[in-house]
């Protein structure tokens, strides 16, 4: 089976057969919110929705728009990078990226597997299910304002560490996250939202071993 998986990323046989002799159980689960596009229209439409009456709305959703003007006020250069998706990221005036992270435009790297089903029903739960991969948001900017995360071998990895060793550090500056009202509990909900993501679409194979099929692509 291990082989046909490596045959199947190798580019053998075709994309539109790669899942051939497989059977896939999705489970519905909220997917990473991305910043849109930053037009008039949507900031007309975010002071509207925030500026008024926003201490009384208390939904989730109403947080992010606030948050989404907060950017889109503060900070600077926010057409000048897009996402793999061809959405904006906005990056803060003066922040440092770091020399180890992929350019926004670049997937998200995504660990294959394979994994157990145990380990698959800690990612529906919004956990890591392999404690060896660390999620990182590439250059320390959040999903919501257009960043991607990662999934790089942590500190408890057996293949080797390069989410936090080695020189220069990939972690360069204060994260945003530190800098932020709410900034934490937003890294962990988004955080909890990748690990979601990553559950809903793993495919089984034909012995109860789980993959990811993002990384084959």
């Amino acid at each position: 089976m291990l082989e046909k998986i490596r045959r199947i990323a190798n580019g053998e046989p075709p994309v539109d057969q790669q899942l051939a002799g497989m059977t896939s159980r999705r489970i519905p689960t909220a997917q990473s919110r991305l910043l849109p596009a930053a037009t008039t229209e949507n900031s007309a439409a975010t002071e509207n929705r925030v500026g008024s009456g926003s201490k009384s709305i208390r939904s989730r959703e109403a947080e992010d728009w606030t948050r989404q003007l907060t950017a889109q006020v503060l900070f600077e250069n926010s057409l000048a990078v897009r996402n793999w998706r061809g959405q904006i990221v906005i990056i803060p005036q003066g922040h440092v990226m770091s020399p180890k992270d992929l350019p926004f435009s670049e997937r998200p790297v995504v660990q294959f597997g394979p994994f157990t089903t145990k380990q698959v029903q800690a990612f529906h739960q919004g956990r890591a299910g392999d404690p060896g991969i660390a999620p990182h948001h590439r250059h320390q900017i959040p999903v919501l304002y257009g960043g991607v995360i990662d999934e790089l071998r942590g500190p408890r990895s057996n293949e080797g560490n390069i989410h936090t060793r080695g020189s220069p550090s990939r972690h360069q500056a204060r994260s945003i996250f530190n800098r932020i009202k709410g900034g934490k509990s937003l890294r962990s909900r988004e955080i909890k939202e990748h690990w979601r993501a990553k559950g809903s679409r793993l495919v089984e194979g034909t012995r109860g071993e789980w993959y990811d099929p993002w990384a084959m692509r």
